[in-house]
């Protein structure tokens, strides 16, 4: 999660907020409908939605991990 926080913060600063959106989005189906679908379905309780919301946190700075590469913090052309 820190590192996502990290990359959020850097993805502001260079304008560049596709990743952050899409890791935002990730982490709150997982935490929601996956630790949902833990807690009834596989019937782990609240020890699933623990985990759907430890699996959309890691989901959150993976996806903005993954968004924010070495090319992509080059100046735009004009």
């Amino acid at each position: 999660f820190g590192v996502g926080m990290a990359l959020y913060f850097a993805s502001i600063g260079a304008a560049r907020m596709r990743g952050p959106v899409i890791g935002a989005f990730c982490r709150i189906g997982l935490a929601v409908l996956g630790g949902g679908f833990l807690a009834d379905a596989m019937g782990l309780g609240l020890r699933g939605q623990f985990l759907g919301v430890a699996l959309g946190i890691t989901a959150y700075g993976a996806v903005i991990a993954a968004h924010v590469r070495p090319g992509i913090w080059r100046a735009k052309a004009v």
